[in-house]
């Protein structure tokens, strides 16, 4: 499910050679324990983004934030569509959101991290920072895809399994029908045709033809995000690498491809000279090893500019106030005046 997640169950018993009822019985019993979500990603460039913002920080040491209590104060409080991923430990913060311009991104991207501030009484600590990339320089190597990371977890033999390559959106303007049915499959990833229909007031049919036209133009992706917690990881580690500015193009996309080896993400991009991944870790001593290893190696062959920032989340107290919600930011980007 997790490397085929446009796949029904017919589609999944034949790449698995498995009976279509086994299939069936299998995937709603992973539902009703709660062992997978879904998503469905829009394409940030092909909605008009021109700006994807990274902000992330510390807590002061010797502080730790209540996370239910951020929680019931309003931390996951949707103000416009100020980001659509953010992720909210004891002793770190991750947020990641997009928009039209430089202009939107510093007046309208700062509002996770304003009430994050404001509910953990200012203590918010080292290291800190908000980037804005411009969508032309950005690179995803891996767009929220945990297909490797279970193959890996599974010890599946074969081939390699490497992250789904983000395809470039077709550029042309959508129909009022179109965009609709993207909001629709946007805001309610999991429901069928039918369903999405009866919620937008349009045919079965149309919203069918819709999702496969909108799949197929790269401007949705589907996604299938399993639960890391029920899957034995106990960390999640953000990395902010920035490689030597200096040094050939060849050895600068040498150090991407150490850092994308070394490291089981589940995110990871580049812009210019900087590199940026989200990994998970079933031990925090796997993570010490693996981390240090791949730092030392970068270090030694003098390929980063100053020593890269690391945050950790242990998945047990940390908690995603905000797991792919582009309802608001498609919304925004395709002029709708829906109310949810």
């Amino acid at each position: 499910m997790v490397r085929f997640p446009s796949y029904n169950d017919r589609e999944l018993s034949e790449a698995l050679n498995a009976r279509m009822s086994t299939v069936t019985s299998i995937r709603a019993r992973l539902m009703e324990r709660g062992l997978f979500s879904r998503a469905m990603v829009p394409s940030l460039r092909a909605l008009g983004a021109g700006v994807l913002s990274i902000c992330y920080g510390g807590v002061s040491c010797g502080h730790l934030v209540d996370i239910k209590q951020a929680l019931d104060r309003g931390l996951s409080r949707v103000d416009g569509y100020d980001s659509f991923y953010a992720l909210v430990g004891s002793l770190s913060w991750l947020e990641m959101g997009a928009f039209r311009n430089y202009t939107e991104a510093q007046r309208l991207g700062e509002g996770m991290w304003r009430r994050f501030c404001d509910l953990s009484g200012g203590m918010a600590g080292q290291p800190c920072a908000r980037s804005h990339y411009p969508m032309e320089l950005v690179q995803f190597h891996n767009y929220f895809d945990h297909a490797p990371l279970v193959a890996r977890l599974l010890a599946a033999r074969g081939d390699p399994v490497l992250p789904r390559r983000v395809p470039p959106a077709v550029a042309r303007r959508l129909s009022p029908v179109e965009r609709l049915v993207l909001y629709g499959m946007v805001k309610r990833p999991g429901a069928s045709d039918k369903e999405i229909a009866g919620g937008l007031g349009v045919s079965r049919q149309a919203v069918a033809r819709v999702r496969r036209l909108l799949v197929k133009e790269g401007r949705l992706m589907p996604v299938v995000i399993p639960n890391l917690g029920m899957l034995g990881f106990e960390l999640l580690a953000f990395f902010h690498f920035r490689l030597d500015a200096c040094k050939a193009p060849e050895a600068q996309e040498g150090a991407v491809r150490q850092i994308l080896e070394g490291i089981p993400h589940i995110f990871a991009m580049s812009a210019g000279p900087e590199v940026l991944v989200l990994g998970a870790y079933s031990s925090q001593s796997g993570f010490e090893k693996g981390s240090i290893r791949l730092i030392r190696g970068l270090e030694g062959a003098c390929l980063l500019d100053g020593s890269p920032v690391v945050l950790t989340f242990p998945v047990g107290d940390t908690v995603a106030v905000k797991d792919h919600d582009y309802v608001q930011f498609v919304k925004a980007m395709l002029g709708l005046k829906i109310q949810d």
